[in-house]
């Protein structure tokens, strides 16, 4: 009976390592693990955030997270930080969040320099600009509440695409000093929704904005980041693609 017992106990100890490995679903192409992953809004998303999505959240192979109903936070300590800390933007046009490419491996990178990182899987708004910013103020809440715990005396922002247009918003629509990045980094962002100066492949226009809020983000955006430190990148050729 105990043979069994045990032997009932080792096979069910198998099937939910198997389980939970299923779970993680698609991997990244680097060790590089968060050190801890963090929800924004531990409680659950307030009704009065909510961006109105009631599909599953999925994640693709290559990364692109997509529905993402519940914000969070993954969390990368360097071995020697320097005192700085970023946190990171993905984008993917407000319809996806490239967790990988504009994530984990630019974390990566980050890490190397001996930058404390937090890449923050924001929710899509769906319509509802206001709802990806909100999530990235939250996570500047959660890590200026613990830089001196983490040996952070400045935090940024840091974009791409789509995640750049939130950088900037991030940048200049900061409610207070905490939630103030004190520098941006912009990778290739959307600064601008006019059609006649916009790339057409993106879906941040449809994704993020109502008509009648379209010019007051282009007035806010490039009236205000001149007055904020930040480093601006635009290039004609770019190779997204994590190959080894």
């Amino acid at each position: 009976m105990k043979k069994l017992i045990c032997f009932v106990a080792a096979f069910t100890m198998a099937a939910l390592s198997c389980v939970s490995v299923k779970a993680q679903g698609p991997q990244p192409k680097t060790e590089l693990r968060p050190d801890t992953t963090v929800l924004i809004y531990p409680a659950g998303v307030p009704a009065e955030k909510s961006n109105k999505i009631s599909a599953p959240e999925y994640t693709l192979e290559n990364g692109n997270i997509g529905n993402i109903v519940e914000p969070r936070m993954d969390l990368y300590f360097p071995e020697e930080p320097n005192g700085q800390m970023v946190v990171v933007c993905p984008g993917g046009g407000y319809s996806i969040v490239s967790s990988f490419n504009e994530g984990i491996y630019c974390a990566e990178w980050l890490l190397s320099q001996g930058i404390t990182v937090c890449v923050v899987k924001y929710r899509l708004p769906n319509g509802h600009w206001e709802v990806p910013l909100d999530d990235v103020q939250e996570a500047f809440r959660y890590c200026r509440a613990h830089a001196e715990e983490w040996g952070v005396s400045k935090i940024g922002v840091m974009g791409f695409s789509a995640g750049g247009h939130l950088a900037a918003s991030a940048t200049t629509m900061f409610t207070d000093s905490v939630t103030r990045p004190d520098f941006s980094v912009l990778f290739y962002p959307v600064v601008s929704m006019d059609w006649s100066i916009t790339h057409k492949g993106t879906a941040s226009r449809r994704s993020l904005l109502t008509l009648s809020s379209i010019i007051q983000s282009r007035i806010r955006l490039q009236a205000k980041l001149l007055r904020f430190s930040s480093f601006i990148v635009q290039t004609t050729r770019l190779s997204l693609s994590r190959t080894a």
